[in-house]
């Protein structure tokens, strides 16, 4: 009786595969968590820095008005304008004008905050503006 030797090659076994495809999936796993966490960090700086702009954009437009044009009234009607709300999609604005209690200084303090929902729903810290506005001589009224 003739015996047959066969050589074994070294090959990996089945559990050998499955625990490097348990590995690997957990390494995607964590990977996809982290992309995940840091696409949404980026897209709240990025909301950030829109509104903290848009705030400064605010700001400057009120104050090339003349002292006396910056009246509630004013600001709610600029509000509503087309040229206001198309360009502040997604983020929420608010204006609060008061004036100074002294007699012999004309001032109103400009307050500008701009809110926003995050993918949660949940409102973040706002972006808040002041700044105080005061009536130079050549706008001094009759």
């Amino acid at each position: 009786m003739a015996t047959t030797y066969c050589k074994r090659r070294p090959a990996f076994t089945v559990i050998e595969l499955t625990a490097a495809a348990i590995l690997a999936a957990a390494l995607l796993a964590m990977t996809l968590t982290y992309v995940g966490q840091a696409s949404r960090a980026r897209h709240t700086l990025q909301t950030r820095a829109r509104a903290v702009e848009m705030a400064d954009n605010l700001m400057e437009q009120l104050f090339a008005w003349r002292y006396d044009e910056l009246t509630k009234d004013n600001i709610a009607a600029w509000r509503e304008s087309e040229s206001f709300s198309s360009n502040h999609r997604k983020l929420d604005a608010r204006i609060v004008l008061s004036d100074a209690d002294h007699e012999t200084l004309a001032a109103t303090q400009i307050l500008i905050e701009v809110s926003w929902k995050d993918h949660s729903g949940q409102q973040p810290q706002p972006v808040r503006l002041t700044a105080w506005r005061y009536r130079h001589r050549r706008e001094q009224a009759p």
